[in-house]
C-alpha cells in the first residue's frame, strides 16, 4: 500500500530535510474513505484504519490525466514534449 512506501522511503531518508509526507490520489472516492469518519465494511475500513494511522501523511487529489507515474498505462507518449 502507498503508506508502507511512503513510511519505508521515509525512514530510508533520516538525516535528510524532510519536511512533509504527500501523497496524491486520483480516486475522489478513496479520499472520500480518507478523509471520512463513517464505519466502511471490513474490507475498507481496515484498509482506511491502516491509512489513518499515519497521521503525518497529508492526502490530496490529482486528476489522473495529471500524474506523471500514468502517462505509459494511459497510452500516452513519454518523451521530453509531453511536461505537465
Amino acid at each position: 500500500m502507498a503508506v508502507n512506501l511512503l513510511t519505508n522511503v521515509h525512514d530510508t531518508l533520516t538525516g535528510f530535510p524532510v519536511h512533509s509526507l504527500n501523497v496524491w490520489l486520483d480516486s475522489t472516492v478513496a479520499l472520500h474513505w480518507i478523509r471520512g469518519s463513517e464505519e466502511y465494511k471490513q474490507s475498507v475500513g481496515n484498509h482506511v484504519c491502516e491509512v489513518k494511522e499515519n497521521e503525518s501523511v497529508v492526502w490530496k487529489h490529482e486528476p489522473t490525466h495529471e500524474i506523471p507515474a500514468d502517462l505509459g498505462s494511459q497510452g500516452s507518449p513519454v518523451n521530453e514534449e509531453n511536461s505537465l
